[in-house]
């Protein structure tokens, strides 16, 4: 007990002769005391006597205290320390001892009388590092964003829902990359091979799903249909982090209209403003049976008031399959509102549709096709092997979806989505001639959906999706330092393979387009295109 003592004056600052006659002077004193407090204490008392200053940086060392996560303050203990490290990383009882001894003398020596426990896991952190403990400092760093960020962010906010929905996405992205992906996996996504959409989803919910209502009981007002409507998205809140996609929305409130479809509509997309849930809805332009011309009658109603609102939080997909009053509406819709989608006839979003019950995508994953065009240096065989080892890393993400996905219901027919990000572009860098884009796009194409179908043979069915994926374009442009560009024969041939949904942006020159121009424009992409969907942007 007296050499402990002696080391501990002397981690403290102490001279060494000083710490001898202190704890030389207390002689059996020492062996009397019941704690380690206690011990300080006597030893504090002796330095006293001997060298005031001494006596006073001894003080400040082991009188440090600690602000917990638990809003208290309580006094250091190195124990706290192995008992934590090894519950969160499993790692032997000496090292774990070990490791705190160091962090316990990295913070003292810092003279502190406060530390926070985000700090001490810092420097904990910083200890696992410097012994090659790399693993395990993933598993206890601590999960958060700094105090610069969240002030911005607060700041920035309208809302307190928005700053915690922020907060909460930010914790779970670093926990799924930290925690539930294998390291191969998450320096992929983070490399920018491939990108992992809803990564703060990834343990908690699925990522994209699609509802039909025409297969439920109409309801006997509107107001109940809305309410059924409201129902479905709040489940589709809990299950899906990209949204959901509602088919058939005029045909199921079409039997309960009950006087104008212009009110039922503004009611209808006033109550879907507020949702701060993704929706997409589908509204197709004839319906049959025998509330049919209402059903067509509010799609246009919907139009109009899409038109006359200009700005809408959700999409809209107008399927253009109706006469010339509703193709009119529809492109006067599209002049006037961004969120307006136009769908060709027979399509549908999602690929098988979903029937009576849902059709879900598990998750989706995109590839980089730009990085895979640019490391093969025009070299197509080289290419096409990147492409199919990216595959394979994204079927690995997909596996890992299945196993590890908590919130599942039997009645949603799954599949997983695996994106096509930037094929005009990959196709441009690859093309040896003008003309060649479109041989490179086919055969990219092809690649693909017979890696989809080798896989769907295989138990887990996967499609081929161009839609959702923006995010993951936009970061794989910048970081390959490549400039948009938008090949309509380029996206149409990839369109045709897209059996999880596509949408093809096209922009235009004018600022103030007009509905009549956007009718001829759609009426050239139905005929020499086959664009499922696409979307005008000016």
């Amino acid at each position: 007990m007296p050499n402990a003592a002696v080391s501990e004056c002397v981690d403290a600052g102490v001279d060494f002769w000083t710490a001898v006659e202190a704890v030389r002077r207390l002689g059996s004193r020492l062996k009397s005391c019941s704690s380690t407090d206690e011990i300080r204490e006597e030893v504090f008392s002796a330095l006293c006597e001997l060298d005031r200053e001494a006596a006073e940086r001894y003080r400040r060392y082991y009188s440090m205290h600690v602000r917990t996560s638990r809003n208290t303050i309580e006094g250091f203990s190195r124990e706290k320390i192995v008992n934590s490290l090894v519950a969160e990383t499993s790692m032997p009882l000496e090292v774990a001892e070990n490791i705190a001894k160091e962090a316990e003398m990295e913070l003292r020596r810092l003279r502190l009388e406060f530390v926070s426990a985000p700090l001490i896991r810092e420097v904990v952190n910083v200890k696992l590092l410097e012994h090659g403990f790399e693993e395990a400092r993933a598993r206890y760093t601590r999960l958060g964003a700094p105090v610069h960020d969240v002030k911005q962010l607060v700041q920035r906010s309208g809302s307190a829902g928005e700053v915690h929905r922020a907060l909460a996405e930010k914790v779970l992205r670093e926990y799924t990359l930290l925690s539930v992906l294998p390291l191969a996996l998450a320096d992929a996504h983070m490399a920018g091979e491939i990108h992992i959409h809803a990564l703060q989803d990834f343990p908690l919910r699925a990522w994209r799903g699609l509802a039909d209502l025409r297969h439920l009981a109409s309801p006997e007002s509107a107001a109940e249909g809305m309410l059924e409507i409201l129902r479905r998205l709040r489940m589709a809140e809990e299950r899906y982090s990209a949204g959901i996609c509602l088919e058939g929305v005029s045909e199921f409130l079409a039997p309960a209209l009950r006087g104008s479809a212009e009110k039922t509509a503004a009611m209808l997309l006033e109550h879907l403003s507020v949702q701060a849930h993704p929706i997409a809805m589908c509204i197709s332009g004839r319906a049959e049976g025998e509330h049919g011309e209402e059903a067509v009658e509010l799609g246009m109603a919907i139009a109009r008031r899409l038109g006359e609102m200009r700005e809408f939080g959700h999409e809209v997909y107008f399927r253009l399959d109706g006469g010339e009053d509703y193709l009119q509406a529809v492109h006067e819709a599209a002049a006037s509102c961004k969120q307006v989608r136009l769908l060709r006839p027979e399509a549908s979003l999602l690929e098988p549709e979903a029937g009576e019950g849902e059709t879900g995508v598990l998750q989706c994953v995109s590839l980089n096709l730009l990085r895979g065009a640019r490391e093969a240096r025009g070299d197509e065989g080289r290419f096409f092997r990147w492409l199919e080892e990216r595959f394979e890393l994204a079927a690995e993400v997909f596996e890992l979806k299945q196993e590890r996905m908590v919130h599942r219901r039997e009645q949603v027919r799954w599949c997983f989505g695996l994106g096509v990000a930037g094929v005009s572009e990959a196709a441009g860098l690859l093309a040896s001639e003008s003309g060649d884009e479109l041989r490179l796009a086919s055969r990219i194409a092809g690649v693909l959906a017979g890696l989809c179908r080798k896989s769907s043979r295989r138990g887990r069915e996967m499609v081929l999706t161009m839609l959702g994926i923006e995010g993951a374009l936009d970061r794989f442009r910048e970081m390959e330092a490549a400039e948009e560009e938008v090949n309509i024969e380029v996206e149409s041939v990839m369109h045709r393979f897209c059996s999880g949904g596509a949408l093809a942006v096209i922009p235009l020159a004018d600022a103030q387009p007009l509905p009549e121009a956007l009718m001829k424009l759609s009426e050239r992409m139905l005929e020499s295109t086959e664009l499922r969907a696409w979307c005008y942007r000016w």
